[in-house]
């Protein structure tokens, strides 16, 4: 299980730090919001992994020290089906994520972030109608007022929004 996480953290700043230097290269207007999500990725999943390497070495010595004195551990869990119950718990909310991608390319940003965000909060968070309503309505106040300020244009999707 540990290893999956390392893995999976590595992965992501691999991502976030390729995502950043792409960045760089973007006009100078275009580049500052893509640049400083891309570096907060990279510094939080910068402190994940060192994270996860401090307590894995921690583990290895506390191992190292219970052989020394003559005792076994005890872990005997089955990795991999730790491993499969955790990915089975990830597996909804990537589902979710994949769907948002998918409205976005089909309906836009502004109608996807929409539509994605009343229901994740309605079915996942079990928020109230007028929680989400307000959720929804300050998502969209923000993003208009963002493009507005910022001058920015939304890609054509599939339907034409």
């Amino acid at each position: 299980m540990r290893n999956l996480e390392l893995g999976f953290g590595i992965f992501v700043l691999v991502l976030f730090s390729v995502a950043a230097y792409t960045s760089i290269g973007f006009h100078r207007l275009a580049m500052y919001f893509p640049l400083a999500v891309s570096l907060l990725g990279v510094i939080l999943s910068g402190v994940f992994v060192g994270k996860l390497l401090v307590s894995r070495r921690r583990h290895v010595i506390g191992e190292s020290a219970d052989t020394d004195a003559g005792m076994v551990p005890t872990d005997n869990v089955d990795i991999s089906d730790d491993a499969v119950s955790e990915i089975r718990k990830a597996l909804p909310y990537l589902a979710w994520f994949i769907g948002y991608i998918l409205l976005i390319a089909l309906a836009g940003v502004v109608v996807a972030s929409a539509v994605f965000l009343a229901a994740f909060l309605y079915r996942e968070a079990r928020m109230r109608w007028w929680g989400v309503l307000i959720s929804v309505v300050s998502t969209l106040v923000i993003l208009f007022t963002f493009s507005g300020v910022m001058r920015l244009y939304w890609p054509q999707n599939l339907l034409g929004f």
